[in-house]
């Protein structure tokens, strides 16, 4: 009786990561909020669905956006600074319209779409609702989950679109006051 062994090369592939990565925003709770620039512009809903940010005083001031921000605990593998740092939803109270920054030609896009987001955002397709709440002293920026290095912005001038930029510090104002609406 003869026993014949044969050698076989197996290839194989090594990984520098070896677990799986929750790709879950698990939704915490919400809260009621004002904003204004560090210019003092407030958020106004104009129609269809566009925001702009324009200087509102007196009476005007009841045209003022109040933001629900719904807040969600970072996904697992998510490089985030948690102290300063939180991944939020902004949506305009008493509507279903949240903010969404996507990819719409040769750079990203803020704008405003319908979504029911008070739960867990699942997966890449809902990323774009996600904007981590970066805090610094007194003032909040919001900078994209799915464009990383682009943060929500008004216009220089009064009553145009808000919109994303990734010229942080240049001439767009990336800095927000929120105070917490009643």
């Amino acid at each position: 009786m003869c026993t014949c062994w044969l050698a076989e090369t197996v290839s194989f592939e090594s990984h520098s990561v070896t677990y799986a990565v929750n790709s879950i925003y698990r939704y915490l709770r919400s809260i009621s909020c004002e904003i204004r620039d560090t210019d003092q512009k407030c958020f106004k809903l104009e129609a269809p669905a566009q925001l702009v940010a324009m200087h509102l005083q007196g009476p005007n001031i009841q045209h003022q956006v109040r933001l629900n921000m719904a807040l969600y605990r970072p996904k697992s593998g998510t490089r985030v600074q948690v102290s300063t740092s939180f991944p939020v939803a902004l949506g305009i109270k008493g509507t279903s319209l949240y903010l969404s920054c996507v990819h719409n030609g040769q750079q990203p896009t803020l704008q405003l779409e319908e979504a029911d987001l008070l739960k867990d955002v699942r997966g890449p397709e809902l990323e774009r609702f996600i904007f981590y709440k970066v805090e610094s002293g007194d003032t909040t920026q919001f900078e994209s989950a799915a464009h990383r290095g682009w943060y929500i912005c008004p216009p220089p001038e009064s009553n145009q679109p808000v919109a994303v930029t990734n010229r942080v510090g240049e001439v767009f104002i990336t800095n927000y006051l929120l105070t917490q609406a009643k």
